[in-house]
């Protein structure tokens, strides 16, 4: 059998096979047998055995209480961790900030950070049989803690999502009002410039002139995305192109004309917006809204069912106190800027039409590209200007 287990560490060499030792150095010098006796002797092991003794390895046995089993995966854990240590706030804290609608201890940074880490239906699910006060260990960890104090708030997650949508509805109603002031206010002026329509007939003039005779002669109008073109025709010898040879002419009888992007500034600044994004940035506002005015109702009926029962509401949540008058105060703003978001869409298809392209329900371009035709255009013909005067 086995000899005893060896109390020094061990040397992990490769052995040469005996084929390999007949005819090696080991030997033929004989060096196999190694050296005499005396050259170790009883000091020189015992130092041997000392230097290179094997370390007994030792089970590290948990700390008693220690372990306790994972009910949130380890990045969940931390992740909602990092979070509640931001809010800096005590479990018991919390659950009262959250049912006062405390916005002292809750920001709505922090209510942002806090909707992150709200427990999903399936965390909640893995968590249920820790609902039962029998059912829970001595010892949980603060974030299945936090998880299982959400449950005694009913619908929280309706609830920190109406908090938000009511104490950042100022921010974001006013953000999307100054995007309709100036897509509004841009569609006006492009509707209405008299030094664009000029030098628009003057474009119309010159392409006619150098089309005679072709297909292309004979044109009415033109689209504005067609305006880039000007700028892309070289001359014959490619030292300039027909934009510049306009801008010549048009500057030493009509210089006025070639200032028309000063009566666009709105224009300029509306090439940054999407009509898109401003009507789904206020459809967000609105979703939320109608999440307040669903839960407020619903906390009507609570409030009946409770009456019913000869029970009181609790008297620690404010949520129809606060946000009831909140609704009620945001939903006339609400309306007027659904009203103006309907009047612009009704502008852009008119300046769509007003320029000869399609609207955008029928395929038409969406406002920006107009916008963005135009400013386009305008810093090309600020260059040709420049280049004229130089």
């Amino acid at each position: 059998g086995a000899g005893p287990a060896s109390t020094t560490k061990s040397l992990f060499w490769q052995k040469l096979s005996q084929d390999a030792l007949a005819k090696s150095v080991w030997t033929l010098k004989g060096l196999s047998a190694g050296v005499e006796g005396s050259f170790f002797d009883e000091g020189d092991r015992a130092a041997l055995a000392e230097a290179f003794a094997r370390r007994a390895v030792r089970k590290k046995e948990p700390a008693e209480g220690a372990k306790e089993k994972q009910y949130l995966p380890k990045n969940r854990e931390q992740n909602i961790g990092i979070v509640l240590s931001h809010l800096k706030l005590s479990l018991p804290e919390l659950k009262l900030a959250l049912l006062q609608l405390d916005e002292a201890k809750l920001s709505p940074d922090l209510l942002c950070g806090l909707q992150s880490i709200l427990p999903t239906s399936e965390e909640m699910a893995a968590l249920q049989p820790l609902l039962r006060p029998e059912g829970r260990p001595a010892k949980l960890s603060l974030p299945v803690q936090f998880c299982l104090m959400t449950a005694e708030i009913p619908r929280i997650g309706n609830r920190v999502q109406c908090w938000l949508a009511a104490v950042q509805f100022p921010e974001h109603i006013e953000a999307v009002e100054e995007d309709l002031a100036t897509l509004e206010e841009a569609c006006g002026q492009l509707h209405g410039s008299p030094s664009l329509e000029r030098l628009l007939r003057v474009l119309l003039t010159v392409g006619n002139i150098l089309n005679e005779g072709t297909p292309h002669g004979g044109c009415q109008g033109f689209a504005l995305g067609e305006l880039e073109k000007f700028a892309a025709m070289r001359t014959t010898d490619n030292s300039s192109n027909l934009l510049e040879f306009v801008v010549g002419r048009v500057k030493s009888k009509e210089p006025a004309v070639l200032a028309f992007m000063k009566q666009l500034k709105a224009v300029a600044q509306a090439c940054t917006l999407s009509f898109a994004d401003v009507k789904a940035a206020l459809e967000e506002v609105s979703a939320g809204m109608r999440l307040l005015y669903s839960e407020l109702n619903l906390r009507e009926k609570e409030k009946a069912d409770f009456a019913a029962r000869g029970q009181e509401v609790p008297a620690a949540d404010a949520f129809s106190a606060k946000l009831g008058p909140v609704f009620a105060k945001h939903r006339e703003a609400l309306a007027q800027a659904k009203s103006r978001l309907h009047s612009l869409e009704q502008q852009v298809d008119s300046l769509c039409v007003y320029f000869g392209e399609r609207p955008l329900a029928e395929g038409g371009p969406e406002a920006t590209e107009l916008f963005q035709n135009i400013t386009s255009f305008g810093k090309q013909v600020e260059l040709a200007v420049a280049k004229a005067a130089s």
